[in-house]
């Protein structure tokens, strides 16, 4: 029998006399007691089951006690076993704020793949208008927690759910109780670090070119035709381009969708702090805060996604240089049969690596600027032996010797720090590369600092790390963790 809030049997014994071979115990967080009879001194068995709860009684054990058990221990089966005799109920948490979007956000204007593998770009609807008054999202608040009981018989409190703000972006404002994100003008929503906003939206009919010269626009931009090499984009807000983009630089606040190719001579490079989508890309750079998303071909160009990296289209392929992702790259194919040198990173944090990488330099410049400052001192100190080091070399010969103590010390504290940066970059372990397709020899795939490369032609793997190796099994589309 256990009872929620027990009535422990009166006391018939005196407590001095049969505490002694009893040892009561309470969880740290009073949620379990438990108690354990010694062998040591033997005890007169079986016990009397009331020198157990006169224990009990002694530590306030008073909620969520199990008194059938307590009576069977007593008979003394199971001695300097700590048994646990008591559970508490746990307090429930309250559960998060967490907001509900009441527009399609980014990921539904990916292109669509038709059954014949190839990506419809005309029926996009990649710049959405929203008129003014729009709700564009909803809060729902946070709740309290459940309290709990401890086997003691307190009240454990419940933590609050976490609170979330508003996802308020430019021309958007709050409703008066604060849990509606609402449009403050007509224009296009775009969606991109975290909070939602109203563009107004340009359109130029045409190119890129000597005839508009470079772009600047706080909101979002159309462009039916080109962008030409050599020119520039700056868009507040997403960026529709219906033609080819070629050598020039673009810059976004939001979304980038090329429903041409971005090709040239390698100087061409898109920054966007959403999602970008291509449908094929040669010789660029392409850095998106969100996903990228590729229709057809990536040859020798560099991407680099805060996200994942989908290549979507039956033929789609990546061959030669580098595409870079924080948690998957999906692939058709990757390499070619020539072996091109072809790298897919994921687990890759570019803050993180950037300060790992940087770290390592400067312990590298430590150690060398050490081993010379050594080859100087033993000069200077055989000069100062035979009594022939000038004067002006003294505070040099010191400044030496006080470099000599502290840079040991300095490359310790170093090398410190790199091994909590690997712990880090250890935990993106997870990561994945699919490939739907071929993945041929000479393929380099690197899992944070865990590196692999095929040795031969592979159909159709998921590749991640177990056992600290890059290791590959069959793709299943439901084992991706596509976020």
């Amino acid at each position: 029998m256990t009872n929620e809030t027990a009535s422990l049997p009166k006391q018939t014994a005196t407590p001095e006399q049969t505490l002694p071979a009893v040892q009561v115990s309470i969880s740290e967080d009073k949620l379990a007691a438990f108690v354990c009879i010694p062998s040591d001194p033997p005890p007169q068995l079986p016990l009397d089951p009331e020198t157990i709860f006169a224990a009990l009684r002694k530590e306030c054990v008073v909620f969520g006690l199990n008194e059938d058990l307590v009576r069977h221990i007593a008979q003394g089966e199971q001695l300097d076993e700590k048994i646990q005799v008591a559970a508490g109920t746990p307090p429930q948490p309250g559960e998060d704020a967490r907001i509900e979007f009441k527009v399609d956000l980014d990921v539904d204007r990916a292109p669509k793949v038709g059954d014949d593998g190839r990506i419809d770009y005309k029926n996009i609807d990649f710049l959405r208008n929203a008129p003014a008054g729009t709700v564009l999202a909803v809060k729902h608040q946070r709740t309290d927690g459940i309290p709990g009981m401890s086997v003691q018989g307190r009240e454990l409190s419940a933590l609050r759910g976490k609170d979330k703000s508003l996802p308020i972006g430019s021309n958007t404002y709050a409703s008066k109780d604060k849990l509606q994100v609402i449009a403050k003008t007509d224009g296009s929503i775009s969606y991109a670090g975290g909070r939602i906003s109203i563009q107004p939206i340009s359109t130029i009919s045409g190119d890129v070119s000597v005839e508009t010269g470079n772009i600047d626009a706080l909101g979002s931009l159309k462009v039916r035709g080109d962008v030409n090499a050599g020119y520039t984009l700056k868009v507040g807000g997403d960026l529709e381009i219906g033609g080819n983009v070629m050598d020039a630089a673009i810059e976004s606040g939001g979304n980038v969708m090329v429903k041409g190719g971005f090709i040239g001579q390698g100087k061409g490079r898109i920054v966007a702090k959403g999602n970008v989508t291509a449908r094929y890309v040669e010789n660029q750079t392409i850095i998106a805060g969100g996903d990228i998303i590729i229709g057809g071909e990536a040859m020798n160009a560099r991407m680099m996604s805060g996200n994942s990296v989908y290549f979507k289209g039956g033929k789609s392929k990546l061959v030669g240089g580098e595409c870079t992702a924080r948690n998957l790259i999906w692939l058709r194919d990757v390499g070619n049969e020539t072996g091109t040198i072809t790298v897919a990173r994921v687990g890759y944090d570019p803050k993180l690596m950037g300060e790992y990488n940087s770290t390592r330099q400067e312990i590298e410049r430590l150690e060398t600027d050490l081993s010379r400052v050594k080859e100087g001192l033993l000069v200077l100190i055989k000069l100062q032996m035979d009594n022939k080091l000038p004067e002006a070399k003294k505070p040099v010969l010191e400044k030496l010797k006080q470099f000599q103590v502290t840079a040991p010390q300095q490359i310790a504290a170093l090398k410190e720090k790199i091994a909590e940066l690997e712990k880090k970059i250890e935990e993106n372990s997870k990561a994945q590369i699919a490939v739907e397709g071929t993945a041929y020899a000479g393929a380099k795939f690197y899992f944070g600092l865990i590196y692999g490369e095929l040795q031969r032609k592979e159909e159709r793997k998921i590749y991640k790390i177990e056992f600290g190796k890059v290791l590959g099994s069959a793709f299943d589309r439901s084992k991706l963790k596509i976020d």
